[in-house]
């Protein structure tokens, strides 16, 4: 084995963060054809459990509820998602990978939250003082003296 695949394999085994992603990316995918396949597993697998422990970090739940309160839309939106992360590290995911990521997401509970919360900063505002001593003014040209 070359020093490019030992020094690859190695940093897959050591684990990077998201910065570095995409470079470790490149170097699997320069890795000569036996070894490209012996990088793969493990390089996905380093991506995928950085994207499970930083789920709330990745994907904002703004982005993925884009199309409103639609459970099957907003798990369509995170697969997609999830699939150009992956992409932009030049990974091609499983599909079971990103169904097992969307279900990490839990899209129904957070949608549920999500609506709620947004729901809930959309009180009455009080009426402004001033606009209370306008209303309590008498009319001015009333003819009753």
């Amino acid at each position: 084995m070359m020093k490019l695949e030992v020094f690859t394999l190695k940093v897959i085994c050591v684990g990077v963060g998201d910065d570095e992603l995409p470079a470790l990316g490149e170097l699997v995918a320069k890795l000569e054809i036996d070894n490209v396949f012996q990088a793969n597993e493990p390089f996905s697998d380093l991506a995928y459990n950085y994207i499970c422990d930083g789920l709330d970090d990745i994907f904002s739940e703004g982005d993925v509820f884009t199309n409103g309160d639609d459970y099957y839309a907003a798990c369509k939106q995170l697969g997609a998602m999830i699939e150009d992360k992956f992409a932009s590290w030049q990974i091609a995911p499983s599909r079971a990978m990103i169904d097992e990521i969307v279900d990490a997401f839990d899209v129904g509970d957070r949608m549920k939250n999500y609506f709620d919360d947004s729901n809930s900063h959309y009180t009455t505002r009080p009426a402004e003082p001033r606009l209370l001593e306008t209303l309590s003014i008498d009319d001015l040209f009333s003819r009753d003296w």
